[in-house]
């Protein structure tokens, strides 16, 4: 299933609402997850934070982040972005998207969305989004993973929640780069009904 370009533009409610509408009336196939409340978090790759160990065989040049010509692989790259509350009273975020590029087997992106409360000694991993699931691409495409009802219960108040990119080469031929990342709290259904064509649904861009 593909999702109507009209839920990307950045507009006022009202005005989204309204274009929705006439999208409708077009005929324009806009799925149910579209038309529900929507507040997004978002980041584009290059803002993250490297680790330490990996900070000469990444360029975080524009919005992306990619590996530097010359880099031996296998090599995995980790970075972390924080995430912060753009909800409030609103749902949660059921949705985690990218834009990304995996041109097949030698490269994967795999982003792990983790909290950590005051007294925790570890993270507890909430959810992920695998770039494996979706068709290879040298060309950037951007991916929603299926919808998990686990994330409505993001607690700011208490912990806090960051994302984890994990993005690997293993060897020269691998093109894995992260341009974008969001979190969305679009409706729909939740994990245990999505079907194999939603659980993989991506939009070349």
């Amino acid at each position: 299933m593909y999702r109507s370009a009209l839920s990307n533009l950045p507009l006022p409610p009202v005005c989204r609402a309204a274009l929705v509408a006439v999208a409708l009336a077009a005929g324009i196939a806009t799925p149910a997850h579209a038309l529900g409340p929507f507040q997004a978090w978002s980041t584009v790759g290059s803002t993250g934070t490297v680790d330490e160990g990996s900070t000469s065989v990444v360029s975080m040049g524009g919005a992306g982040i990619n590996f530097l010509a010359g880099t031996t692989y296998p090599r995995t790259v980790t970075v972390r972005y924080p995430v912060v509350d753009v909800w409030g009273a609103n749902p949660a975020p059921t949705w985690i998207g990218a834009r990304f590029s995996d041109n097949g087997t030698s490269s994967r992106i795999l982003l792990t969305l983790r909290r950590l409360g005051p007294a925790d000694t570890v993270a507890t991993d909430l959810a992920t989004w695998d770039s494996d699931l979706f068709a290879p691409s040298a060309s950037p495409q951007f991916a929603w993973a299926a919808r998990d009802c686990t994330l409505q219960t993001m607690d700011f108040a208490n912990y806090t929640y960051w994302i984890e990119a994990a993005i690997t080469r293993t060897s020269s031929s691998g093109n894995a780069s992260l341009s974008q990342i969001r979190l969305d709290n679009f409706a729909g259904t939740c994990v245990a009904a999505e079907n194999a064509q939603e659980r993989r649904q991506t939009r070349v861009e």
